[in-house]
């Protein structure tokens, strides 16, 4: 297990207009594996496809339970922060979720009646939900740069 420079990741998830962050995504699910009993480890891969498949809500289980794992893990200098993740995936995916049924109410019904300007508010609820899910990532990644340091010990 190796650490990771968060100012880099985020660097690099900025500049790549968050394609990065993908990336980073899947490395902190497979670096939390190893925290899981062997019986509940699986791919990280299938992790997200099952996040994309319902829409998002495998993900606000699977962050739950990465920050119950991690906190076993480790709990003198991790903070049992499950529910935290938990709360924040689950104001990202309703926002999302709302998000994106604006903009189709928008762009079927009343494309007429609505100024364009009305258009800003779903990106703003994007960004926000970008933003929130960078926190989370961040916290996660100090979690496991905690717990590296521990092994290297």
């Amino acid at each position: 297990m190796k650490r990771k420079s968060i100012a880099k990741c985020i660097f690099l998830t900025i500049i790549t207009l968050g394609i990065y962050g993908v990336f980073w995504v899947i490395d902190i699910l497979w670096e939390s594996d190893n925290y899981f009993p062997k019986n509940e480890r699986f791919s990280p891969i299938w992790k997200v496809i099952l996040s994309l498949v319902t829409g998002g809500l495998y993900g606000i289980f699977w962050w739950y339970r990465i920050g119950k794992y991690l906190h076993k893990a480790n709990t003198k200098k991790i903070v049992d922060k499950s529910i935290l993740y938990f709360f924040i995936k689950l104001v990202v995916f309703c926002g999302s979720l709302g998000a994106l049924s604006f903009k189709i109410f928008n762009n079927s019904l009343l494309i007429s009646y609505i100024p364009s300007d009305a258009n800003t508010g779903s990106g703003i609820v994007v960004g926000i939900s970008g933003i929130l899910t960078l926190i989370m990532m961040i916290l996660a990644q100090r979690d496991l740069n905690i717990l590296a340091n521990k092994r290297r010990k």
